[in-house]
C-alpha cells in the first residue's frame, strides 16, 4: 500500500491556504524516507460521467453522480462540494471544497492480488504518516473517536484523529472501504481546531450520503 501511505501523506497538507511542508512519509514495506517534491506533478481530479450509471432511488439522478474512479461515483454537486484541482498529489482522486471550509477527499486504490490488508493497517498507518509529519510519536497522536459510519447503505468503519503539522492543527475523519481488490479511503479535514467540530461531523456525514460505490 506505498501508493496510499503516500497519498494519505499529502493529502494531510493540501488545503490550498496551507504550504505543504516537506517531512519523510512512511510506507508498509520500508523506513521512512524523504519525498522528491519533483515527484508530484499537476493533477485536476475530474469525474468522469457516465450516460450509462444506473440510479439509486435514495440519490439524486445517475446524471448528476458521474464517476470518480470506478466502482465510486459522487452524487454532490458545488457549491456544496466543489471539485477543485490541486497540485499536491495526483494521487487524491478526489478533492473537495466546502462553504464550511472542510475539505473532503477520495482515495480509490487497487490491492496488490495475494496481499492481506486490513482496516487496521490501514487506520494504523494513517496514525504513522500523521506522527511522521508533525514530528510525534504514533502513540501521541490523539485518536478523538472510532466508529461505524454508512457509505452506499453499508457500514464501514470511521476513525477521528488530530495532529499539529508546522504549528496548524488538523482534525480529520477518515471513513474507510475495504473491499476484496480495492481500498476506498473517504476523508474530511478542519483546520484550526483540536476537537471534531458538529459542523465537521454533519459535513462528513453529507459526503458519505453522496457517495455511491457500485462493484
Amino acid at each position: 500500500m506505498i501508493r496510499t501511505a503516500l497519498a494519505l501523506a499529502l493529502a494531510l497538507l493540501c488545503a490550498p491556504t496551507f504550504a505543504a511542508p516537506s517531512f519523510a512519509a512512511p510506507t508498509f514495506a520500508a523506513p521512512l524516507a524523504p519525498v522528491p517534491p519533483s515527484k508530484f506533478v499537476l493533477a485536476q481530479a475530474a469525474p468522469k460521467p457516465d450516460p450509462a450509471a444506473i440510479a439509486n432511488p435514495d440519490m439524486p439522478s445517475a446524471t448528476l453522480c458521474p464517476v470518480i474512479v470506478a466502482p465510486v461515483r459522487f452524487c454532490g454537486t458545488a457549491p456544496a462540494f466543489a471539485l477543485t484541482p490541486q497540485t499536491s498529489n495526483g494521487d487524491v482522486d478526489a478533492f473537495f471544497e466546502t462553504p464550511e471550509g472542510v475539505v473532503a477527499l477520495m482515495i480509490v486504490e487497487p490491492l496488490p492480488a495475494g496481499r492481506v490488508t486490513t482496516v487496521p493497517d490501514l487506520q494504523q498507518t494513517a496514525l504513522q504518516i500523521v506522527a511522521a509529519a508533525s514530528g510525534q510519536p504514533v502513540a501521541a497522536i490523539p485518536v478523538l473517536a472510532r466508529g461505524s459510519v454508512i457509505v452506499s447503505g453499508v457500514p464501514r468503519p470511521n476513525m477521528v484523529y488530530s495532529g499539529i503539522i508546522d504549528g496548524v492543527s488538523y482534525v480529520y475523519s477518515n471513513s474507510t472501504v475495504l473491499l476484496d481488490d480495492l481500498v476506498i479511503q473517504l476523508i474530511t479535514f478542519e483546520t484550526g481546531v483540536t476537537t471534531y467540530s458538529p459542523r465537521h461531523r454533519d459535513l462528513h456525514t453529507r459526503f458519505l450520503a453522496n457517495v455511491q460505490v457500485m462493484p
